[in-house]
C-alpha cells in the first residue's frame, strides 16, 4: 500500500500537502526519478515527512522510527546545507547504517538525492529528497528542475505557515475583543451606522448586538447633549487620514432604557484597502 506521508501531516495548514504532492509529482516526471518525499525541520531538530510519493507503508514506518535522529542523506544535507546527489548508495558510507542500508536494498533504491528547502532568509527549512532504482550521475538539465521545484516548495510552505500564522493572530485578536472587559464597538464611514459590538458595550448600553448592528447610528446612541461635540471629535480623527490617530475624551451615551452613561470614549480611524 502506498500512503502520501507520515502522521506528521495533520498538523499542515490546508491545502499544503496537496501543493507538496504536485511539486513530487512533478519531480518524478522531469528527473525521473522513482520516490520522491518532502521534509520539515521542526523547532526540535528533527525532520518530519510531510509528503511522499512512491514509498510503501514498510518504508515510511521505517523513515518515521529513525527520525529521532538525521539519518543517511538527510544527515548530511543538514551538516553541509549543500545539495547531496549520492550516485550509488551501495557504495556510499552514508548508509553504511544497517537498518537504512537494509531498507534502500529492499526498495531496491541505488540512488539518491537530498535539495534543501531554503525559506526567504536562506535558513533551511526542509528537504527535498528523490530516489532512483538505478545508480545515477545527474544532469545539469536535472539539477535545475530539482533547485526549481525545490524554490517553489519552500515558497509554498512558508506562504502556507505566514497564513497560518496570521489566521491564528486574528483568532487571538477576535478573543480579546470578545472577552475585554472594555466596550468596543465598530461604525461605518458614511452612515455611522454601528456594524459590529462586542459584549460589553452590548452590556453598558442594554442592548443585544443584532440590536445594535443596522438599527442605531452613533447619533441614536449619543446623549442629545453631546452630539455636536461628538462630530468634532469624529471630523478631527477622520481628517488625520491615518490609523493611529486617537481622540480622548468624556462623554454620554443613552441606555436603552432612556439613561445617560457616562464614558470616556476612545476613538479610532481603521482604514481599508481603500
Amino acid at each position: 500500500m502506498d500512503s502520501s506521508a507520515s502522521a506528521f501531516t495533520d498538523t499542515l495548514p490546508d491545502g499544503l500537502q496537496e501543493t507538496l504532492l504536485a511539486v513530487l509529482d512533478a519531480a518524478l516526471e522531469l528527473s525521473d526519478a522513482d520516490f520522491g518525499n518532502i521534509q520539515l525541520l521542526g523547532e526540535d531538530g528533527r525532520f518530519r515527512l510531510v509528503a511522499q510519493r512512491g514509498f510503501p507503508d514498510w518504508w515510511i514506518q521505517h523513515w518515521d522510527n529513525r527520525s529521532a535522529q538525521a539519518h543517511g542523506v538527510s544527515a548530511e544535507r543538514l551538516r553541509s546545507e549543500q545539495r547531496i546527489f549520492v550516485e550509488d548508495v551501495r557504495q556510499s558510507p552514508m548508509f553504511s547504517a544497517s537498518a537504512d542500508a537494509e531498507a534502500m536494498a529492499r526498495l531496491g533504491v541505488q540512488a539518491a538525492q537530498s535539495t534543501p528547502l531554503r525559506g526567504r532568509s536562506g535558513q533551511v527549512i526542509g528537504l527535498f529528497s528523490t530516489h532512483y532504482r538505478r545508480p545515477l550521475h545527474p544532469s545539469e538539465r536535472a539539477l535545475k528542475v530539482l533547485d526549481l521545484l525545490a524554490e517553489h516548495a519552500a515558497f509554498a510552505i512558508e506562504r502556507a505557515q505566514a497564513e497560518t500564522a496570521l489566521t491564528e493572530l486574528e483568532a487571538r485578536a477576535f478573543a480579546v475583543y470578545v472577552h475585554a472587559p472594555i466596550g468596543i464597538f465598530e461604525v461605518e464611514m458614511g452612515t455611522l451606522r454601528v456594524t459590529r459590538a462586542n459584549p460589553a458595550f452590548c452590556r453598558m448600553l442594554g442592548y443585544t448586538e443584532a440590536e445594535l448592528i443596522g438599527l442605531h447610528t452613533l447619533d441614536d446612541l449619543t446623549h442629545p447633549d453631546d452630539r455636536a461635540v461628538g462630530w468634532r471629535s469624529w471630523k478631527k480623527v477622520l481628517r488625520s487620514g491615518t490609523g493611529n490617530h486617537r481622540d480622548v475624551r468624556n462623554k454620554r451615551y443613552l441606555h436603552k432604557n432612556g439613561e445617560p452613561v457616562w464614558v470616556e470614549r476612545d476613538v479610532s480611524f481603521v482604514p481599508d484597502a481603500h
